[in-house]
Formats: structure tokens, C-alpha cells, sequence
């Protein structure tokens, strides 16, 4: 057996030598047995302190660490731990405890290493998050204490060995298989797979389960196909049921085109006459599938992703747990084009049937294939008020980075195009986080020698995902593309590049591209068609068709004068909060983090608890009262249980930034930019909040709207109204005692 060396570091920050490591801990096991453990805090450089949210996070203060020992003081401990040919590191995300350490001179990024989160996905494909602290839960690891070095050891070396006990439960032809991928993968998955054994009587799987309801007690919903040229619009109900009642009512040769196919198949079983068009970045061609499975060699993403494709079925991204940087490889090197035979199999066969594909893959199809769309197919398209955004996604030109960077892993020639790319968009960007490339960025020298350079690259055959990245981005290098369109540099919270443009407007594509040519019908918000100017032109012939919306059985209230910290406070069952910015998110946490825990409230925060699938998974784990803090954006994506939250309260009407790279420069176009594109996509996104929150919530919970804006500005008695007419509540006068226990008692 392997020697292995459990690794942990608790830093104040996320960025290598900006950021210090401020405690390390290390635990050693061999032979099944733990002969070493080895924790220290860690003096910070002259000057640093450690960031208030991150005290709160570990509850490591900077006092406690004067007079504490210097990294380079403890590094020899920590080296003589870690030698020895046959020595694995292991670590929870270790990558990012790789780069830390590294800031502080001590570099493992040549031993041996395994990472449990990886592991945790190979093998437990059916848990929905693979944080540490989830999986300490639904494990039941010893993780004590939580969020700090020593405790996060100790439970990754639990995590391990249930990843191991696990994996011992293969067959041992499924055992051979793993070890052989291994064995082309990095030293650490070569030693630790080659020190395992299979044989159980019963091959191991596990089968993911699934709540999907069937939609055969539902009543069927279909609308007659209106006149070509003229665009039907009936108001989408709140209820959760009408999907899956349009999905019962559809006949062949129809189309129904939804904001996001999996969260539509996580929720219904499909009739089984019915076909699904996935978008080709979302499936698995089985070619590349077969060469990426022959590789000679494969990166620690890579040999993860290979062994998930030996031991589970799958077609689409979605049917593989896939995790970290597995989703870079997929696209890079799994996903299918449009050319590839698999998708172009299934276009084939939803040309005719009753089809349920994507908004983006709609857009797609009528851009760059409009064939595929049969003269005469009634498209029928949900969640209508996104089209806006979900066109200009379809009509963008990007190039990211990363993306391109999990392409070129062994490819000298486009690691170095990449490293090229990024030091052309760190320089251009001079600084800002998004950085609007203006003629003279294009004409520079650097832009010029870049185009040049991918001129040549672009006469090499590549993977589509990398032509695609590499295309997009010689386009927006040539200023002639740009007269309709606008582009910029992004830099992410992670320091990752992305180069993006997109079009002025997008509100004459429907028309020409599906109202043209065939009946079209949208499924709009209750006066939705009051709000489209955004994405129809204004020209567009409608008609609309009345009756159809319903009102939801929800509470909703506006009271008056409700402190965010009382909101937190009082929090009770299953709430959730929607607050405007990180920074008021950054706020709560340092403000209430450990009051929470002390009175048994779990508190699980926007960017302090991971990403959307762990902060589900966290918020629906917690046994007592739970309070999930987070931005309207983030909670439209949300796909909680049905029937659990007991409230949700709005604290701030969630309006665009006026700053946000595409919304800025679009509401440019209006004479009143506010009234005229601000407000109706503030309505819009309302209705999509309380529909999201019909599908989450229980019978008796309760919408709460606490921005004061709905009395101060001109503007919030017509928001108050139309929220009221969702759910057909009669106006009510609210009272004016600020902070009463009545309002509270709304919580």
C-alpha cells in the first residue's frame, strides 16, 4: 500500500502570494494506520490582517496569530512528511492548497497527489455536491472543527477511505478497467489505483434517483397553430403543472422550446413518443468519445473523466457526475458539433415528432441551420420574457480562456496561441474588469500580430469547441464585424479571460428567423406583450389570445420598514432572502454567521457556501430552521424540491446593473432608458421569481417584498400592482409600524 499524506491549508484569500497561508495541517497514514498529525497557525507578513469574512468563515483572528511561527519555519516538518517515492498528497480540492502552498516557496505540484472531491464524484454519482462539508454530513465523517485545517484532514482522510471502500466494491473487470486508465493518468491515480482490489460478487452501480413526475393525470394543454407572419401570445400561468401539461398535450410535428431541457426532464417524464434535441455542446459524440478513451496520456481531470465514461452510461453531459475541471475537458474534447452523426441523427428524427429541445439550440438551429426547422412545425415557446437574453447568448462571439486552455493540455502549438491570447486581453484590458474594445484596441500592434497568428492556427484542424473559441475571437479582431455589434474584455472573479461580443439589438430575430416561416406562439407573463419591445420588433403582427392565465395561491405582502437584520434574525423554517449585490451577501454573513449557528439557524451564503448545487444540497440537508442569502439572478436557476420553503422575501426589486456589460449599452437605445427597457425587464423577472417560487414553495408560505421603493419611487405602486395581479390578491393598506411583531411575524 501507498503511503499517504492528507493536506490542508486555511488561507485569507484565494490568490497565490497575494493571499497567505495562515495554518497548515497534515496528517499521515500508512498500513490502514495514522502515525502522524502535524497543525500550525502561521504569522501573517508585516502588515497583512486577516479579511473579517474569513475570521468569520474559520474564526481564526489576527491576534491569534502574532507570534506564531513563519511558513518557512514549519515547511521542513511538512517536506519530511511528504517524501518518499511511494508518498500520495492528498487533499480536498488539493489544487487550489497546491497553489497556495507554491505562493509560500513549498511547491508539491511534482509529487504524487490525489484529489478526494474527484474521487467523491467517481463514486458517488448520486449525491448532489461534493463540498467537503456536505459530504461530512451525508457521509457521517468526523469533521472537527469544521472550516478549519486540522478538521478538514480529518475528514478527507475519512472521505478517502469511504471513496475506497467504495471503489472495492467493483467487479474486478470494472477494477482492471479503472487501473488501466490509471495507469495513463498522473503518478498519484497510477499508485493509488494500482493499490486497489475488486471482485464483489455483484458489480457496483448506483442509480441516480430521479423525481421526475409523470404528466399522464395531467390535464393536456395545446393551442391551435396561429397564421404564418403573425406571432400568438397566450399568458404562462404560475403554476409549475403547465409544462408538464403542454408537454401531454403536444402532437408531432410540433416543437416546445424551453428555457433549460434538463431542469424540464429532472421535473416530468417525458411521453415516450416525444423526442429530445439536446444542444450538441451538451452531448457525447461517440467518436471523440472513443479517441478520448485511447489517449496515451491524461491530465488529473482527464483520468477522472475517462473512468466516468468507462463506468456510466451516458449521452448527454448531464447523465455523467461531472465536477471541477471536467467540464473544460468535456467541451473541449467529449462534446458533439453540429456535423457529428449522433446529433445529427437526433435532428433528423425531431423534425417530424413532438420535440422538446432548448432556447439556445432553437436559436441555433434558425441561425446557422434553418433546414433542420420544417416548414409548417408549430414552435411553441416557454418562458418568452428570457428571449431577450437567450438570443443574445445564441448571437454572441466568445472566447474563453480557460476552455481553451483544457484544449491544448499537450499541445504545444495552441498552448502557446493561449498563453498569446491572455497576455494580448491582460494587456488591452488595462486594469478594468470589463474593458469595451473600441477601434483603436483592434488596430493596435498586439491585436494585429494576434490576428496574424490565429490566421495560422485556424489552418490546423481543431476540435469544434476550439475552432469555434479561436474563430469567434478573429472575428471581433476585425473591426469591420463590429458596425452592428459591440465586444469586450471580462476578467472573472478567478482571473480567467473572456473575450465576448454581441449584436445592438436582437428584437427582429424572431420575426425573421421563425414567425416568417412557420406558426409561432409565445408563452408570455401575464401583459408580457406590453414588455417585449427587447426582443420584437415592433413592426412584429401579434395576436393575442386571452383566458389562459391563472392566479397562484400565494401569500404576498409588502410590509413596511423591515431592517435586513431583522429580516435575518426572525428567520423561521425554510426561507430564502434576496438581497442585490455580493457585497450586502459579504455583509450578512460577517454580520450574523455566528449568531446563526449559535441559535441553530443555518445560514448558507451566496459565495461563501459554494457553488448553486452545494448551497442547495446544504440548505436542504439542514435538520432545523435554514435561511439561504443570495441574489434574484442566482435564485431564478434554483431547482429546490417542490413544497419547501416556507417564505421568501425580496429585499431589493432586482433591476439590471445600469453597468452590466450588455444592459448599458442597450438601454442606450431608448429615449427614456429606464421606462422604457429597465422597468419592463424588472417585471419580467419578478414574474419569473414568484413563478420559480411557486414551484419551491409550501401551500401557506408567504412572498414578502421589502424595498421600500414600492412607496418611495413613482414607479412602485405599477410594480406592487402587477405583482398583485399574479396572484390575484385585492390591495391592502399596509401598516406603518416599523418593525412590529405582526410584520415580523410574516417571517
Amino acid at each position: 500500500m501507498p503511503r499517504f499524506v492528507v493536506i490542508d491549508t486555511e488561507t485569507t484569500g484565494f490568490i497565490p502570494k497575494t493571499h497567505s497561508v495562515m495554518e497548515v495541517a497534515a496528517l499521515v497514514f500508512e498500513n490502514g494506520k495514522v502515525t502522524q498529525e502535524f497543525e500550525s497557525l502561521l504569522s501573517l507578513p508585516t502588515g497583512a490582517e486577516v479579511p473579517i469574512a474569513v475570521q468569520i468563515l474559520t474564526a481564526i483572528k489576527s491576534g491569534d496569530l502574532e507570534g506564531k511561527p513563519k511558513f518557512s519555519e514549519v515547511q521542513p516538518t511538512l517536506k519530511k512528511m511528504c517524501d518518499g517515492d511511494e508518498t500520495i498528497v492528498v487533499g480536498q480540492n488539493l489544487p487550489f492548497d497546491i497553489g497556495m502552498l507554491r505562493g509560500e516557496g513549498f511547491d508539491l505540484s511534482e509529487h504524487a497527489w490525489i484529489d478526494t472531491s474527484m474521487l467523491a464524484s467517481l463514486v458517488f454519482p448520486e449525491l448532489p455536491s461534493y463540498s467537503l462539508g456536505y459530504l461530512s454530513e451525508a457521509l457521517k465523517l468526523n469533521h472537527t472543527p469544521k472550516h478549519r485545517a486540522l478538521g478538514d484532514v480529518r475528514a478527507t482522510y475519512e472521505l478517502l477511505q469511504a471513496c475506497t471502500e467504495r471503489l472495492s466494491e467493483l467487479s474486478e473487470k470494472e477494477m482492471k478497467a479503472l487501473q488501466e486508465i490509471a495507469s495513463r493518468g498522473p503518478k498519484g491515480y497510477q499508485l493509488f489505483f494500482a493499490s486497489l482490489s475488486g471482485g464483489a460478487k455483484k458489480s457496483w452501480k448506483v442509480e441516480v434517483p430521479s423525481e421526475a413526475k409523470p404528466v399522464t393525470k395531467l390535464t393536456p394543454l395545446s393551442f391551435p397553430a396561429p397564421t404564418v407572419g403573425v406571432i400568438a401570445c397566450a399568458e404562462e400561468p404560475l403554476s409549475e403543472s403547465t409544462i408538464g401539461r403542454v408537454l401531454k398535450g403536444m402532437q408531432g410535428g410540433t416543437w416546445f422550446v424551453v428555457k433549460n431541457v434538463d431542469t424540464v426532464l429532472r421535473r416530468w417524464k417525458i411521453p415516450a413518443e416525444m423526442q429530445v434535441l439536446h444542444e450538441p455542446s451538451s452531448m457525447i459524440d461517440p467518436e471523440k468519445r472513443d479517441s478520448f478513451l485511447s489517449q496515451k496520456a491524461y491530465t488529473e481531470d482527464e483520468v477522472m473523466l475517462a473512468m466516468k465514461l468507462v463506468l456510466y452510461t451516458a449521452e448527454t453531459k448531464h447523465e455523467l457526475p461531472i465536477h471541477g475541471g471536467e467540464y473544460q475537458v468535456f467541451q473541449a474534447k467529449l462534446a458533439c458539433a453540429e456535423t457529428s452523426k449522433e446529433w445529427q441523427k437526433k435532428a433528423k428524427k425531431a423534425a417530424s415528432a413532438a420535440t422538446l429541445l432548448s432556447h439556445r439550440e432553437l436559436f441555433r438551429i434558425t441561425r446557422e441551420s434553418p433546414k433542420l426547422l420544417p416548414d409548417g412545425t408549430h414552435v411553441i415557446i416557454d418562458d418568452s420574457s428570457m428571449l431577450e437574453d437567450t438570443m443574445t447568448q445564441s448571437e454572441g462571439w466568445m472566447c474563453s480562456v480557460p476552455t481553451l486552455r483544457a484544449a491544448a493540455a499537450g499541445n504545444k502549438s495552441l498552448s502557446q496561441c493561449t498563453d498569446t491570447i491572455e497576455l494580448w486581453a491582460e494587456k488591452t484590458r488595462n486594469d478594468q474588469s470589463i474593458r469595451y474594445l473600441a477601434p483603436f484596441d483592434l488596430q493596435s500592434k498586439e491585436s494585429c500580430l494576434l490576428s496574424e497568428l490565429l490566421d495560422d492556427v485556424l489552418k490546423n484542424e481543431w476540435p469544434e469547441v476550439v475552432m469555434t473559441a479561436l474563430t469567434h475571437l478573429r472575428k471581433i479582431l476585425d473591426a469591420s464585424n463590429l458596425e452592428a455589434r459591440f465586444a469586450w474584455i471580462e476578467t472573472m472573479k478567478d482571473g480567467s479571460k473572456m473575450v465576448q461580443s454581441v449584436p445592438d439589438t436582437v428584437s427582429h430575430l424572431l420575426a425573421e428567423r421563425i414567425a416568417m416561416r412557420t406558426p409561432l406562439t409565445l408563452l408570455l407573463p401575464k401583459n408580457g406583450v406590453a414588455f417585449s419591445d427587447a426582443f420584437l420588433a415592433r413592426d412584429t403582427k401579434i395576436a393575442e389570445e386571452k383566458g389562459f392565465f391563472e392566479t397562484a395561491a400565494v401569500t404576498l405582502t409588502f410590509p413596511i420598514g423591515l431592517p435586513i437584520d431583522q429580516l435575518v434574525q426572525h428567520a423561521k423554517g425554510k426561507s430564502v432572502l434576496l438581497v442585490g449585490s455580493k457585497r450586502i451577501i459579504e455583509d450578512i454573513f460577517v454580520r450574523h454567521a455566528e449568531s446563526s449557528e449559535a441559535r441553530g439557524l443555518a445560514l448558507v451564503c451566496q459565495g461563501f457556501s459554494g457553488g448553486s448545487g452545494r448551497m442547495q444540497a446544504e440548505f436542504l440537508e439542514a435538520k432545523g430552521d435554514a435561511l439561504m442569502v443570495l441574489t434574484p439572478w442566482m435564485y431564478e436557476g434554483m431547482d429546490l424540491e417542490p413544497g419547501v420553503l416556507d417564505s421568501l422575501v425580496l429585499h431589493t426589486l432586482p433591476f439590471d446593473h445600469p453597468q452590466h456589460a450588455i444592459i448599458g449599452r442597450r438601454a442606450e437605445r431608448y429615449q427614456n432608458g429606464f421606462a422604457g427597457y429597465s422597468l419592463p425587464r424588472l417585471l419580467n423577472r419578478l414574474f419569473r421569481l414568484m413563478r420559480t417560487f411557486v414551484s419551491h414553495a409550501k401551500q401557506e408560505s408567504v412572498f414578502i417584498v421589502a424595498d421600500d421603493r414600492i412607496r418611495s419611487k413613482g414607479y412602485g405602486k405599477d410594480v406592487k400592482m402587477y405583482m398583485e395581479s399574479l396572484v390575484g390578491s385585492e390591495p391592502k393598506k399596509e401598516s406603518v409600524k416599523k418593525d412590529s411583531k405582526e410584520q415580523l411575524s410574516l417571517l
